[in-house]
């Protein structure tokens, strides 16, 4: 099971929920108007963020931060619950984070909706828990892995 520290309420985090989407729509419409595909295509995969606002200490060991404040008025978010949209697809199969939702009647409510949306797709899922591994420094799933993709497939056609 995940760590129970991660237990905050929703409801507290609403502010950077509605940060972080203002983001995402933008990203959304950029990516838009640049790939030929209509709005009512994206499948949207459910996800929390938190906020990872804090005054970053300056480098001990005199290389150069790799890490940077916020801009005033600006917040940096990250992943709450591990990022599914981050994961691999070969073929029909998709591998992805371990989300950790919220159970409900002994079922992973996350993981049923992400199960749902890459199924629209023709896409079944496969969980891989990379709480530790990868998501407490900041990765995902697919920062853990290699793939090799045929480029000349024109998918959006």
């Amino acid at each position: 099971m995940a760590p129970s520290s991660l237990a905050i309420p929703i409801s507290a985090n609403q502010k950077t929920q509605k940060y972080a989407q203002k983001d995402v729509d933008h990203n959304l419409e950029l990516l838009l108007e640049e790939v030929p595909l209509p709005p009512n295509e994206v499948l949207r995969i459910p996800t929390l963020f938190k906020n990872f606002t804090y005054p970053w200490p300056s480098n001990l060991d005199g290389l150069p931060p790799r890490l940077h404040r916020a801009a005033p008025g600006q917040s940096q978010v990250i992943a709450y619950l591990l990022v599914a949209i981050n994961g691999v697809v070969i073929g029909s199969d998709g591998l992805t984070a371990k989300p950790w939702g919220p159970i409900v009647d002994d079922h992973d409510t996350l993981e049923q909706a992400m199960r749902d949306v890459y199924g629209q797709a023709g896409i079944k899922v496969h969980f891989v828990d990379d709480f530790m591994s990868h998501h407490v420094n900041g990765g995902g799933f697919h920062c853990g892995t290699n793939t090799l993709r045929d480029t000349r497939v024109e998918w959006w056609s």
